[in-house]
């Protein structure tokens, strides 16, 4: 059993990576230098300013239901009903009409955001949530559960996540579904795999 198409998809998939790498199709830069690059391109944005938090949020906000974005969420813990539970920050990602992927970085109750005031960057956040626009994610249950005890908000259309697809292409294989593994596991040629 341990030797079925799950676990044979696997090892192909390895091939390939190993194969990529050898041939230079795959850049193995690690995750350090992969980020440091996107960073240095502008595809890694931080959001510093109120301003710029409500641009990228009205730009997210307004785009229509047929559209992706991505959404994640960093945590001060893991369970919503501690008593000082909060958002670190909100991460959102989009593919930009150059064909290009882009991420936000949006800075709430984190211990360096000395940017702004954070209670007055999260409507901004909450629009996004509450917006038709299509949103994916990894154990997006976390983040939703975690949305809607902090803050009482209910995200709209969210519709697919990428640990439950991980699940059903790896069902069984223990260990191959936290966002890590799955970006090195699907995407090896982002570098980001391990971050």
């Amino acid at each position: 059993a341990f030797w079925g198409d799950d676990f044979l998809e696997l090892i192909r998939r390895d091939f390939r990576k190993v194969h990529g790498i050898v041939s230079g199709s795959i850049a193995n830069l690690g995750p350090e230098r992969a980020v440091s690059s996107l960073k240095a391109s502008n595809r890694i944005i931080l959001c510093t300013t109120l301003d710029e938090v409500e641009s990228v949020c009205n730009r997210l906000a307004a785009l229509p239901s047929t559209s992706i974005i991505s959404w994640d969420t960093e945590t001060t813990s893991l369970d919503p009903w501690y008593s000082d539970a909060r958002f670190l920050c909100h991460q959102f990602g989009v593919r930009g009409t150059d064909g290009l992927s882009y991420a936000y970085i949006i800075p709430l109750w984190h211990r360096e955001n000395n940017f702004y005031n954070p209670d007055r960057a999260w409507p901004h956040v909450q629009r996004v949530l509450e917006s038709q626009v299509t949103k994916v994610g990894h154990n997006g249950k976390f983040d939703l559960k975690y949305t809607k005890v902090t803050t009482g908000v209910t995200v709209i259309n969210y519709s697919f996540d990428t640990m439950y697809a991980s699940h059903a292409l790896c069902s069984g294989l223990q260990g191959t579904y936290g966002l890590k593994k799955a970006v090195w596991d699907w995407i090896p040629e982002s570098g980001l795999g391990g971050y």
